[in-house]
């Protein structure tokens, strides 16, 4: 299969859609960092945080775009954006010490050995 890759990625629809996923997850960060502002969890907006979250946000969405259209359609696109921008603020405030990711993989572990228990217990018939 012969892929010219710089028209398939330099094409103006493919840059909209990368622009327009870093604006909405840019919402999205901007959204929680507010949240954190609002409810006294910190004392200053961190740009730095709703900018990295923006840039995570867009190349997750660009990566599962099509997944996201089959299975849950485009009118969800637009909502999934923001959520994966709020949710890429807390990734990387977890992230940003090796304490946080210690931690992040212990609660991981935690669900796994959870989910593994419930497996071997097998069907509940109650």
């Amino acid at each position: 299969m012969n892929v010219d890759v710089h028209s398939y990625f330099f094409t103006t629809s493919f840059l909209y859609a990368i622009v327009t996923y870093l604006i909405l997850g840019a919402i999205g960060g901007f959204a929680k960092e507010m949240y954190g502002l609002v409810i006294g969890k910190s004392d200053k907006l961190n740009w730095g945080k709703v900018m990295i979250s923006s840039l995570t946000a867009s190349m997750v969405l660009v990566a599962f775009e099509n997944l996201i259209l089959e299975k849950l359609g485009p009118q969800w696109l637009f909502l999934t954006s923001i959520i994966v921008g709020m949710v890429g603020v807390e990734l990387f405030g977890r992230l940003s010490t090796i304490n946080g990711i210690f931690r992040l993989l212990s609660e991981a572990r935690k669900l796994r050995d959870a989910q593994e228990a419930k497996e071997r217990e097998g069907p509940n018939d109650g």
